[in-house]
């Protein structure tokens, strides 16, 4: 079977590091394991999964689509994405390509179970997504009534420092 292996990061940070290697790794392994052929690999590098017009998830569900693969392995379902609604979208679409969707982190049964187990991981990546924007926009906004300036020490855009 013809496997397309799906790795993202979310910022350029993770890019440099070994994030996109580490999963590739363990994907390419898994697929190994389970006698499939890993035969495309899609990165979205930078890109949030938040968002579902990323360049290679694009061209991934387009070879999807085209019948080229016949399983798709991501890591876990937040690298697929981080909204619950995209990643249930993106299950169903696969689902119905008779395409077979596998996470390295957790099995992708059909049991109610299993697929609650799915939704509840989506609905927690989306959290973990919020809570983290949240976090860093009150830190951001600490430091700017603190000193007036951003990170990095440059001023607010459109403000200038008056002592």
């Amino acid at each position: 079977m013809r496997a397309a292996l799906y790795a993202r990061v979310s910022t350029e940070d993770q890019a440099k590091n070994y994030s996109i290697p580490s999963q590739l790794e363990a994907m390419r392994k898994f697929a190994s394991e389970k006698g499939f052929e890993a035969t495309t690999e899609f990165i979205d590098e930078g890109i949030s999964g938040a968002v579902l017009d990323r360049p290679a998830l694009s061209e991934l569900r387009e070879c999807v689509r085209q019948r080229a693969v016949d399983v798709v392995i991501a890591y876990d379902p937040d690298r697929l994405s981080r909204k619950l609604v995209h990643l249930m979208v993106l299950a169903d679409e696969f689902e119905r390509q008779g395409v077979q969707l596998h996470f390295i982190t957790q099995s992708m049964g059909q049991s109610p179970e299993d697929k609650m187990l799915f939704g509840m991981k989506g609905l927690f990546a989306e959290y973990e997504r919020t809570k983290l924007l949240e976090r860093t926009m009150r830190g951001k906004l600490r430091k700017a009534k603190q000193d007036g300036k951003q990170p990095g020490g440059r001023p607010l855009y459109g403000y200038r420092l008056v002592d």
